[in-house]
């Protein structure tokens, strides 16, 4: 069965009412699109529930290792399969602003992936990984449980959205999505959320070609790799793409 995947993605136009430190930018405005969710009752609820919601990209043009500034205009995008969560975001965001962003413009889109293969996923921003509740660390965990982490990660998100009765896998599955896998970071990435210091870890994947590995990179590209994607938009990713 051919399954269509789209997704929504709106693009804010902002300017940044204050400098923020590239390692805060995630925490910050997360939690601005976090205290907007509460200037619409829908979206308030959406907050409350424990659910894949949306992921944000970080701001752009980028910043490595330095700062955000005042006064300069920036974008953003907030992404998800879910139609009307983005479709709440364009009116909630429409002319917001606090402390940390003042909204300038929206673009609402609808973007098809069904007839695209996808090569390549890499992270923009770290993906976060658990095992047994700590986090998965380069030097003290294996590369092997990082590749079951994440399939099964993706393997959740697949499921809620498109077919909650996917097939009961075995161990070797999640090699049919990743036929490489490269760690960029040459140590973990640390973001602040709360009072808790989230580690994570850029990361490239060459995607298989099956259907299993394609159906879960595009996955990746709408809602996140790893862990915490809402949050502090964790494990946005860019992609590769041919035509199918």
């Amino acid at each position: 069965m051919v399954i269509v995947i789209k997704y929504y993605r709106l693009t804010a136009s902002l300017i940044l009412k204050q400098n923020i430190n590239y390692q805060q930018v995630s925490r910050k405005i997360g939690n601005s699109i976090q205290k907007n969710m509460f200037n619409q009752e829908k979206l308030k609820k959406l907050h409350n529930t424990k659910t894949y919601k949306y992921i944000f990209s970080p701001l752009v043009p980028f910043v490595k290792k330095t700062e955000y500034l005042s006064g300069e205009k920036y974008k953003i995008y907030i992404q998800s399969f879910d139609e009307n969560t983005i479709v709440k975001f364009n009116y909630s965001l429409n002319n917001y602003e606090d402390s940390n962003i003042k909204v300038l413009n929206l673009k609402l889109q609808e973007i098809d992936l069904s007839n695209w293969i996808i090569t390549e996923i890499e992270t923009l921003t770290p993906a976060i990984v658990t095992v047994d509740n700590k986090p998965w660390v380069a030097n003290k965990n294996s590369i092997d449980e990082l590749m079951q982490k994440l399939f099964d990660n993706l393997e959740k998100k697949y499921k809620m959205f498109f077919e909650p009765f996917w097939p009961i896998k075995d161990d070797i599955n999640k090699h049919l999505l990743f036929e490489k896998i490269t760690i960029l970071s040459n140590k973990p990435i640390s973001r602040k959320y709360k009072d808790i210091n989230l580690i994570g870890y850029k990361i490239k994947i060459n995607v298989g070609s099956n259907d299993i590995a394609q159906k879960l990179a595009k996955v990746a590209i709408v809602q996140g790799l790893g862990e915490k994607n809402t949050i502090i938009g964790s494990g946005y990713v860019k992609y590769k793409k041919l035509r199918m």
